[in-house]
């Protein structure tokens, strides 16, 4: 499975380190890409957006609501490329933006679906950042 993980910090690092040696195909983005390079796992894109594209599954997990939303809506944010990716947000930032975040990707998803491949089921909000949730969520991804 294609995946992207938004955020290379001390959680998300550990999840692309499991994530890899599972066998799946890696993309990462950090703000600061040195940190995600320094992983020396997957392939670092420049911005969310090169991230997300084409991955199967978005993991966010970032600081704050702030980078959330820089993340996803800022210059090369992953909304601009939702289309049938399932998205999980599992950074500290709290409830209020994933509910920001929906239905913008809902909404991009459903502007234009690539032939063949599902809209996308949008964002899930995990409050809690967890090795066996992005299990879940991967295995979730997999049976769309």
């Amino acid at each position: 499975m294609r995946v992207a993980i938004l955020g290379t910090g001390k959680m998300g690092g550990a999840m692309a380190r499991r994530l890899e040696a599972s066998g799946h195909e890696l993309t990462l983005w950090n703000r600061t890409r040195e940190r995600a390079e320094a992983l020396g796992v997957g392939r670092v894109a420049a911005t969310p957006a090169e991230a997300a594209e084409g991955a199967d599954i978005v993991i966010s997990m970032l600081t704050d609501a702030d980078a959330v939303r820089a993340a996803y809506l800022g210059p090369g944010g992953a909304v601009k490329v939702a289309r049938s990716q399932v998205f999980v947000e599992m950074s500290t930032a709290g409830p209020v933006v994933a509910k920001e975040l929906a239905p913008l990707i809902d909404r991009a998803s459903s502007s234009s679906p690539p032939a063949g491949r599902p809209q996308s089921s949008g964002l899930v909000q995990r409050s809690r950042t967890s090795a066996r949730f992005a299990r879940w969520a991967i295995s979730a991804a997999q049976r769309l």
